[in-house]
């Protein structure tokens, strides 16, 4: 692999604790430090020196769950690149952590150790009446140094079976996870090299892009991508060239004074260029909320499903959050609420195998829809946006998935 050029964006008081002149052997590194809490004054500049420099991702010390909280999400928003962190994931071990993901960085090839000690089990519900699936997405490397075995745990004492994004750039620095991911029984999908964007590219360089993240994916069945945010019309025949079968979005549930937005949570198929994909929306996010506010997302979504016959949602999680010190526990809350609540886990491509796209008389009948504009496929998005776009060439809805049958 030729070297990348990567731009370190540290906080000065991260610098007593990181040396400035190791080198790497994988990375032709630069520098840019200030003080976080003048981050978005400098995001001009920092545009400036990703031209300059060519950077192809940027590297934050610290992650807006430790230190002063700072927010980079707007900040990687603002210069469309690549990211990820260095940063520790627990508030008192923060700056041990960092140093030592900070090594991890420059030196790579780190095999990481594993509690492979069979946790007794919880016992699953009796008589399920109904499915879910959680999702980590899986791109800062103190997510997968310090978060990912916590999570294991979690997930083996429940018998539960999760989807991983994972970008290709943890397969770098952390040789073995995947492995390690899949012999657990749980689904990978991909997450982009290093969670750059495809939207600031035409079509033909993001089949380009998506065919080299598959690259390091070869000898596992990947079905899936996560691009929320990323991603605009030309990503999905990207993805169907590639043979990705379905891709991720977000369901909005907004709290308000009666409680949160309800939307359907029915996976929807999409025709494009004569080859069918397959939307999931991501009914809850954990992200930056607390348990009261998961729990009444959950509880919306479960008054959704006793709607349908398809009775499935889906939740992303992030490792880097959900697997610190301060969170783990909440992972635990939300499996034993759905277990309380009758539903059993599996990941995403196992539920969708289930299910296919019957193009036929009994179908709903086709709704054309637009080459969507590239802000319909950044957050926020829901179906609504989709079905009422105006009308134009390229992308079709087919029909909401139908129980008791199956798409590939």
């Amino acid at each position: 692999m030729k070297k990348l050029n990567v731009l370190i964006i540290a906080d000065k008081q991260d610098m007593e604790s990181l040396d400035i002149n190791k080198q790497s052997d994988r990375w032709n590194v630069y520098w840019e430090i200030l003080h976080y809490d003048e981050i978005y004054n400098k995001i001009e500049s920092l545009k400036k020196t990703i031209v300059f420099r060519k950077i192809h991702f940027v590297v934050f010390s610290r992650n807006d769950q430790v230190g002063k909280l700072t927010s980079i999400g707007p900040v990687i928003s603002a210069l469309k690149v690549g990211y990820t962190t260095i940063s520790g994931i627990d508030q008192q071990k923060r700056v041990e952590q960092m140093c030592q993901c900070f090594l991890d960085f420059m030196e790579g090839d780190t095999v990481l150790p594993f509690d492979d000690e069979t946790q007794k089990k919880s016992p699953l519900p009796y008589k399920p009446k109904g499915t879910f699936s959680l999702v980590f997405d899986t791109e800062q490397l103190g997510g997968v140094r310090y978060g990912i075995p916590r999570i294991f745990k979690v997930l083996n004492i429940y018998g539960i079976k999760a989807t991983f994004f994972i970008t290709n750039l943890m397969q770098w620095i952390y040789p073995g996870i995947v492995d390690k991911i899949v012999s657990k029984g749980h689904e990978i999908g991909i997450h982009g090299r290093y969670h750059e964007y495809l939207s600031t590219s035409d079509e033909r360089k993001q089949c380009q892009i998506i065919e080299e993240t598959l690259d390091d994916f070869k000898g596992y069945s990947v079905f899936g991508a996560n691009f929320i945010g990323r991603m605009d019309e030309a990503t999905l025949a990207s993805l169907t060239q590639n043979g990705i079968k379905y891709f991720v979005y977000p369901l909005i549930h907004d709290y308000a004074t009666l409680g949160f937005r309800k939307y359907s949570t029915l996976n929807t198929v999409i025709s494009v260029n004569r080859h069918n994909l397959i939307m999931v929306p991501i009914s809850v996010e954990t992200y930056g909320l607390p348990w009261i506010m998961i729990r009444g997302m959950l509880e919306s979504v479960l008054k959704e499903l006793k709607k349908n016959e398809y009775k499935h949602l889906t939740i992303l999680l992030h490792p880097f959050r959900d697997g610190n010190i301060s969170h783990i526990g909440v992972l635990e809350k939300i499996i034993k609420f759905l277990y309380n609540n009758d539903l059993i886990s599996l990941p995403i491509a196992d539920k969708i195998s289930a299910h296919n796209a019957q193009h036929n008389a009994d179908c709903a009948t086709d709704i054309n829809v637009a080459r969507a504009k590239r802000k319909l496929f950044q957050f926020p998005m829901s179906l609504t946006d989709i079905k009422y776009a105006p009308v134009g060439i390229g992308i079709k809805m087919i029909q909401r998935v139908r129980p008791n049958t199956t798409v590939f």
